[in-house]
Protein backbone atom coordinates (compact mmCIF):
# COMPACT_ATOMS: atom_id res chain seq x y z
CA UNK A 1 0.00 0.00 0.00
CA UNK A 2 1.44 3.45 -1.30
CA UNK A 3 2.08 5.93 1.37
CA UNK A 4 0.41 9.20 1.34
CA UNK A 5 1.92 12.40 2.91
CA UNK A 6 0.54 15.21 4.66
CA UNK A 7 1.34 17.51 1.77
CA UNK A 8 -0.63 16.00 -0.89
CA UNK A 9 -3.97 15.70 0.99
CA UNK A 10 -3.52 19.33 1.27
CA UNK A 11 -2.22 20.71 -1.77
CA UNK A 12 -4.34 18.91 -4.24
CA UNK A 13 -7.48 19.85 -2.47
CA UNK A 14 -6.45 24.01 -2.45
CA UNK A 15 -5.48 23.86 -5.61
CA UNK A 16 -8.20 22.42 -7.20
CA UNK A 17 -10.00 25.59 -5.35
CA UNK A 18 -7.97 28.22 -6.24
CA UNK A 19 -8.02 26.83 -9.73
CA UNK A 20 -12.21 26.80 -9.66
CA UNK A 21 -12.12 30.46 -8.23
CA UNK A 22 -9.98 31.71 -11.09
CA UNK A 23 -11.94 30.35 -13.66
CA UNK A 24 -15.33 31.44 -11.86
CA UNK A 25 -14.02 34.89 -11.71
CA UNK A 26 -12.92 34.78 -15.42
CA UNK A 27 -16.15 33.69 -16.31
CA UNK A 28 -18.08 36.21 -14.41
CA UNK A 29 -15.55 39.21 -15.15
CA UNK A 30 -16.47 38.31 -19.26
CA UNK A 31 -19.98 38.12 -18.61
CA UNK A 32 -20.30 41.16 -16.94
CA UNK A 33 -17.76 43.53 -19.39
CA UNK A 34 -20.20 42.07 -22.03
CA UNK A 35 -23.26 43.10 -20.61
CA UNK A 36 -21.57 46.37 -20.03
CA UNK A 37 -20.87 46.88 -23.71
CA UNK A 38 -23.81 46.01 -24.66
CA UNK A 39 -25.63 48.30 -22.32
CA UNK A 40 -22.30 51.31 -22.85
CA UNK A 41 -23.41 51.67 -26.65
CA UNK A 42 -27.12 52.83 -25.94
CA UNK A 43 -28.65 56.25 -26.71
CA UNK A 44 -31.06 58.42 -25.70
CA UNK A 45 -33.90 58.91 -27.59
CA UNK A 46 -37.57 61.26 -26.77
CA UNK A 47 -40.74 60.88 -28.49
CA UNK A 48 -42.01 64.15 -29.73
CA UNK A 49 -45.83 62.35 -30.37
CA UNK A 50 -46.42 60.37 -27.43
CA UNK A 51 -43.38 61.80 -24.97
CA UNK A 52 -42.06 59.15 -24.02
CA UNK A 53 -37.88 58.99 -23.29
CA UNK A 54 -35.99 55.28 -24.46
CA UNK A 55 -32.95 54.06 -25.50
CA UNK A 56 -32.26 52.61 -28.81
CA UNK A 57 -28.66 51.27 -30.68
CA UNK A 58 -27.64 54.31 -32.14
CA UNK A 59 -28.56 54.51 -36.11
CA UNK A 60 -27.56 56.97 -39.04
CA UNK A 61 -31.12 59.29 -38.96
CA UNK A 62 -34.10 59.23 -36.68
CA UNK A 63 -34.64 55.80 -34.73
CA UNK A 64 -38.87 54.61 -34.02
CA UNK A 65 -40.35 54.63 -30.91
CA UNK A 66 -41.45 51.90 -29.62
CA UNK A 67 -44.55 53.08 -28.27
CA UNK A 68 -46.01 54.86 -31.25
CA UNK A 69 -43.22 54.12 -34.11
CA UNK A 70 -43.38 58.36 -34.56
CA UNK A 71 -39.07 58.44 -35.58
CA UNK A 72 -37.24 60.63 -33.34
CA UNK A 73 -33.97 62.28 -33.91
CA UNK A 74 -31.35 61.69 -30.95
CA UNK A 75 -31.38 63.46 -27.78
CA UNK A 76 -28.82 65.41 -27.15
CA UNK A 77 -27.68 67.16 -23.85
Amino acid sequence: MPAFDFTSFVVLPVGVAVALLLGLWVYYDRRDRSFYDRTRCRTTYHCLKCNRVYTAQPQAGPVPCPNCRHPNPQLHF
